[in-house]
């Protein structure tokens, strides 16, 4: 149901410039355009996009982003199996809900300013909505309490801190219902899980 993936490379199960040779192979190409990450190719469903991703405690970052967290965000994972155009069916492990909002939480490091913002927002409030409906997945989240958890706080909680935060009037931007009633909803649920 996408066209843009990011996938963690880790150095103890795949290389990170081993991969982006694979994705040559496979006929992406490397961006130039300022994201050496990210690998893209044209296909009759559309532009497919793979955005490569190490920790950014990793060494090996030849072709990938590094990204803080990354680690501690796939600590716990769900096997999900996806069809991938042209290849078939894939059995992947993706994060568990608790590391994605983690993720993305981390993410709004570059506050309102960043070019993302929005869609980072958008993206930390969902899932702290579905997080907090979640109960396996919320024990596992009262449960984390590395730096990484602390970082997000500190980044997250500011930008959500009322309704009318930055970063709860960006993730009730374009809300199909009430603007105001969304931007709550979105303090409320970052401020349980962070506060």
């Amino acid at each position: 149901m996408t066209n843009d993936v990011d996938l963690g490379a880790e150095a103890h199960l795949v290389n990170a410039s081993r991969t982006a040779e694979l994705l040559i192979g496979a006929g992406y190409e490397r961006d130039s355009g300022g994201y050496p990450f990210r690998y893209a190719r044209m296909t009759k469903a559309g532009l497919q996009i793979i955005d490569l991703l190490v920790d950014s405690e990793e060494r090996q970052t030849d072709g990938a982003l590094s990204v803080y967290g990354l680690h501690a965000a796939a600590a716990a994972r769900v096997d999900v199996d996806i069809e991938i155009s042209r290849i078939g069916i894939a059995a992947i492990q993706v994060p568990s809900l608790d590391g994605a909002f983690l993720l993305r939480a981390l993410a709004l490091e570059g506050g309102p300013s960043s070019l993302k913002f929005v869609d980072y927002a958008r993206d930390a409030a969902s899932l702290a909505i579905l997080l907090e409906a979640s109960p396996e997945d919320l024990v596992r989240w009262r449960t984390r309490s590395d730096e990484t958890v602390a970082r997000a706080r500190e980044l997250t909680l500011p930008l959500f801190e009322s309704d009318r935060a930055p970063g709860s009037l960006a993730a009730a931007r374009d809300s199909r219902g009430d603007p105001a009633i969304a931007a709550r909803h979105a303090s409320s649920a970052i401020r349980g899980l962070l506060g």
